[in-house]
């Protein structure tokens, strides 16, 4: 009999225990609700490396110190300490190399913007040095207005904006500047 009202005592108690932690609970979603307008990152990256595929094919290689992820109204990634970016051709080789001090990747358009000592290098060698790039995947271009210089074939050509394709190969400068040879 007292093993009984021992027991019933213990079982009697974690019930109504139980009964307490359920009935104090509340839905309280106004407290907890995400703020869109706060631009704070949600997710937080450190030595990040992507890899990029399509089709089983190794589209392009990301490497990152840190990468800042944030949803809202502006979706986006993030690279504060710098961005190393490798593209592949069909072959699985490198045909281009890009790097720069700050990137952002816009989830919505699927652009890339590049800031600070931004270097795009193609696989013929030729190098890209501007302050500011970005890439239009939907569009397959890159660009700039920003003051540029390429290395191209042992020449430097210099001007102020410029649009090319994604790999770099064909290239247009928007405002050439500089001395120029021209043969006759």
């Amino acid at each position: 009999m007292i093993d009984f009202i021992y027991n019933h005592k213990i079982y009697g108690g974690i019930a109504a225990l139980a009964a307490m932690l359920f009935f104090s609970c509340t839905n309280e979603l106004e407290k907890i609700r995400f703020d869109e307008t706060e631009d704070i990152p949600v997710a937080i990256t450190k030595d990040v490396i992507l890899l990029y595929s399509d089709s089983a094919r190794l589209v392009s290689r990301l490497q990152a110190p840190l990468r800042n992820d944030f949803i809202g109204k502006n979706p986006r990634s993030e690279f504060p300490k710098g961005i190393f970016i490798s593209f592949f051709d069909k072959n699985q080789k490198p045909h281009t190399q890009l790097r720069a001090d700050l990137g952002v990747i816009w989830q919505q358009s699927g652009t890339l913007n590049l800031y600070g000592h931004v270097e795009l290098k193609n696989q013929n060698g030729s190098i890209l040095k501007t302050e500011e790039l970005t890439w239009d995947n939907k569009l397959k271009k890159i660009y700039t207005h920003r003051p540029i210089e390429i290395l191209d074939e042992g020449r430097m050509l210099t001007g102020q904006g410029l649009v090319a394709n994604e790999n770099f190969e064909e290239y247009i400068i928007l405002i050439p500047t500089g001395t120029f040879s021209i043969k006759e």
